[in-house]
């Protein structure tokens, strides 16, 4: 039986490219809760594929990274 947790990807592997089939943004209060919701989509347990879990970048990260 295939595992319903997502699995973290870093990047892209060589000589392939990521199709981005939907997206769906949710306010949570940190990565741990954003993976198991990630979890309960059919995608998520799909060999070489799946859900990828990404933070969104605030504008105080922005103002942070400026000075």
């Amino acid at each position: 039986m295939r595992s319903r947790r997502p699995r973290p990807r870093g990047g892209t592997p060589a000589g392939e490219a990521d199709v981005v089939t939907g997206c769906c943004l949710v306010d949570v209060a940190d990565q741990a809760r954003a993976a198991e919701i990630a979890a309960r989509f059919p995608e998520a347990p799909v060999d070489g594929g799946g859900v990828r879990v990404t933070r969104v970048r605030t504008q105080d990260d922005f103002d942070a990274t400026m000075g």
